[in-house]
């Protein structure tokens, strides 16, 4: 009788205990762990499915290359292949040196003018006169003449004066001549070496100025 009462006892606290933990269970256990489950922040993410697919949208298509962008080879030959640099103007009216003057390709009248400027602008000499009549200009420019000493001075100095330098006032005249297209410049009144040293240097001038 009393191992009987026991059996029946133990079934019932069997039974208690696994209701319990079931009861248990579904409250704290399998049951809290569908809620996070179910829960949408617990969920995966899913990528879009344009994401992982290449964008095939018309703003990053390269477009096919066209007749119009398409460079094609340069002849060479062709004459817009050609490049030629801008071509510098003659001179029309160069100065070149003849004789004891100076050759102008130009009118008496412009090259009596240009002379005159020439003169002005170098300062090699200073116009004294000018003579539109006879194409003439007066001018005054520095010589340099060689003064040796004496023989006094070199027994002083025992031989050891040398030559010594002097720039000296010249007068000259400038006269345009020739023809139209054919002038010529010539410089008159040189009579000394330096007169005539001082004439070549006023020539060089007017043919660097003139030309």
């Amino acid at each position: 009788m009393n191992r009987t009462i026991s059996i029946a006892f133990g079934a019932i606290a069997a039974l208690t205990l696994l209701g319990g933990c079931s009861y248990i269970r579904s409250k704290f256990g399998a049951g809290k762990d569908d809620v996070y489950r179910n829960s949408t922040q617990a969920r995966p993410l899913e990528v879009p499915p344009d994401l992982d697919a290449p964008n095939r949208s018309g703003t990053l298509v390269i477009p096919e290359p066209s007749a119009a962008n398409v460079a094609g080879p340069v002849d060479a030959s062709a004459p817009d292949a050609v490049i030629t640099p801008n071509a510098a103007p003659p001179l029309a009216a160069a100065a070149t040196a003849g004789g004891d003057g100076l050759q102008v390709a130009d009118t008496l009248a412009n090259t009596w003018r240009r002379v005159g400027l020439a003169l002005e602008r170098s300062g090699v000499a200073t116009v004294q006169s000018s003579d539109e009549a006879t194409r003439s200009y007066d001018i005054r420019t520095t010589g340099v003449t060689t003064q040796s000493p004496g023989w006094f001075k070199r027994a002083v100095t025992l031989g050891m004066a040398r030559d010594k330098k002097v720039s000296t006032p010249v007068n000259l005249r400038v006269r345009v001549g020739g023809t139209d297209g054919a002038s010529s410049v010539i410089i008159e009144g040189a009579s000394t070496a330096s007169d005539i040293n001082a004439a070549r240097q006023v020539l060089d001038t007017l043919r660097q100025r003139m030309n």
